[in-house]
């Protein structure tokens, strides 16, 4: 990659998402498309999770692990965050991204316990 892809995100409600998870990602067409779940935080912690989500992306890109092997580890594992598992083909690029995301929670004045319990708390 080049240069980076054209993004589109848009915030759903978290019923309408493929699986349970805040945040998820394809491409398509070329365009990497993000769903990020309302969260009842509000656009503070959405744009945490969209970033969180853009970043890991990216670096799976970078790194040759694909959305489709993602996405089946994502279900199959059954876990709550499957991106903590060291299991997950994409768990260092999770770790990378959940550190950016704590950053952009602290600097947007959100604690983190009180997004991740927002996180934790939807229902699908």
């Amino acid at each position: 990659m080049k240069h980076l892809p054209l993004i589109q995100y848009q915030t759903i409600p978290h019923k309408a998402q493929r699986y349970e998870t805040c945040g998820d990602y394809k491409t398509h067409d070329e365009v990497d498309w993000y769903y990020i779940s309302k969260l009842k935080l509000g656009w503070r912690a959405e744009l945490a999770v969209f970033v969180h989500e853009m970043i890991e992306y990216q670096l799976c890109k970078e790194d040759g692990i694909k959305e489709e092997d993602i996405t089946r580890f994502d279900i199959e594992s059954g876990l709550d965050d499957p991106g903590a598992s060291k299991l997950a083909p994409y768990h260092n690029q999770h770790k990378i991204a959940e550190k950016i995301e704590r950053q952009i929670i602290k600097g947007l004045g959100l604690s983190w316990k009180e997004h991740d319990d927002c996180i934790n708390n939807l229902k699908y």
